[in-house]
């Protein structure tokens, strides 16, 4: 055979044989660091690694991981990564509230030995301008809550793809996934998500849970059995040389950077009164809430007249289990008062109702994170506007600042206005 027949005929042989496929990346992340304890030993007897992604200031309380628990995650080879302090809606907050929330939960992981490169929204919910703190507070990588092929974006497929390419992420600061299961979603949902990916021509593909548990806990939680059948399918899929299954930190190689620090809060108001905005005058265009307010729980709120100008009101009907409250933003100082272990403090507000109305109060710890303190006794019946004051309880050790609100049980009305929190 010719030289030149010999050539020919192997060019012809490698346009006939068939294109090595591309490789399928699987990664498996879990949020929030909450109601996840059945999960290290599902990954590991599978083999399979994962990412968390925490939120550290609740780290070592009731159903979330303790920082003993995240290093022996980190120690089986999982990666542990940034999710914000609390959990915030990062959207609605103000870029330094921003900054204080993705820096200082980057921060504390850095200060309990671990190396956050990687960074997923709470909620799904960001901006462009969001996108650029999380880079700004040093991560290199972000992580959305849908976007891929199952999340519903099938309708519009130009922008719904069944994979991600690692090597051109298009935004690396909102890197799309497969939607988060709940608590009605089958296994073989999952599985159809990553056949798609390999039918397609592979790629990466992300899934994202939260709380894992038997009794149907919360909407967004799946069961351990289905997290098992899950991970032992991907596992034989794997062994079939399928695909892979790595951490987000393994697909992308992050750099590494060192800690950035939170913007301080602004200095408290001047005078007794620790509460911005008191008098619920101030109101950002388009806002539901009055600025450093934030109306929680339900029933339908509207502004009335109040004491002096205007006051915000709620009403609760055909609910009488319903809870509903005007209260400080649970944040990181922008709106929350600042206290000291020790202090004696009087909250007090200018309230009209005939339905036990109360006050409430949270704590926020060094940590970041906050929780439920303690409500006042049930308040008089008023039809026109009356001041009342609650004198709380000492300030806990380890409390760094209040949330502290009118709140409503049940059926009923509620006015609220000029509220103050002031030295007893």
């Amino acid at each position: 055979m010719s030289r030149i027949l010999l050539v020919a005929v192997l060019g012809a042989l490698a346009l006939a044989a068939p294109a090595r496929p591309a490789q399928t990346i699987v990664s498996i992340q879990f949020d929030d660091g909450r109601g996840q304890a059945a999960v290290g030993p599902i990954l590991a007897r599978h083999h399979i690694p994962a990412t968390f992604f925490v939120n550290t200031g609740y780290i070592g309380t009731a159903d979330y991981f303790s920082w003993a628990e995240l290093r022996a995650l980190a120690a089986q080879g999982h990666e542990i990564a940034g999710h914000t302090l609390t959990h915030r809606d990062l959207a609605s907050l103000s870029p330094a509230e921003q900054m204080r929330e993705i820096c200082g939960d980057r921060a504390a992981l850095i200060a309990h030995g671990f190396r956050p490169a990687d960074f997923a929204y709470p909620f799904g919910s960001y901006t462009k301008a969001t996108e650029r703190i999380v880079q700004r507070c040093g991560y290199s990588y972000g992580r959305a809550a849908w976007g891929l092929w199952g999340s519903g974006c099938e309708e519009e497929p130009a922008t719904c793809p069944y994979a991600v390419d690692p090597a051109s992420l298009g935004d690396p600061w909102a890197i799309p996934t497969a939607d988060a299961p709940i608590d009605l979603t089958y296994v073989e949902n999952q599985r159809q998500v990553v056949r798609n990916a390999i039918a397609h021509g592979g790629g990466w593909v992300q899934f994202f849970f939260h709380r894992v548990c038997p009794d149907d806990c919360d909407e967004y939680s799946w069961t351990p059995a289905s997290l098992d059948a899950f991970s032992t399918w991907l596992d034989q899929q794997r062994s079939a040389g399928a695909l892979d299954v790595r951490t987000m930190r393994d697909v992308l190689h992050p750099a590494f950077h060192e800690k950035v620090d939170a913007p301080a809060p602004p200095a408290p108001p001047r005078g007794p009164n620790r509460l911005r905005n008191a008098s619920l005058e101030r109101r950002a265009k388009g806002a539901a809430a009055p600025t450093c307010w934030e109306h929680q729980g339900a029933g339908t709120w509207s502004r009335v007249r109040g004491s002096h100008g205007r006051a915000e009101a709620v009403t609760i009907a055909g609910a009488p289990d319903a809870f509903a409250a005007l209260a400080i933003p649970q944040d990181q100082g922008e709106c929350s008062p600042a206290v000291r272990p020790g202090q004696r403090l009087v909250v007090s507000a200018a309230y009209r109702s005939l339905d036990r109305p109360r006050f409430v109060v949270w704590t926020r710890s060094k940590a970041g994170g906050w929780s439920f303190w303690r409500q006042g006794p049930p308040l008089a019946g008023s039809r026109g506007f009356r001041r009342a004051a609650w004198a709380l309880p000492r300030v806990p050790r380890g409390v760094t600042a209040l949330s502290v609100g009118l709140s409503l049980a049940g059926d009923g009305r509620l006015a609220a206005d000029d509220l103050a929190l002031a030295p007893a």
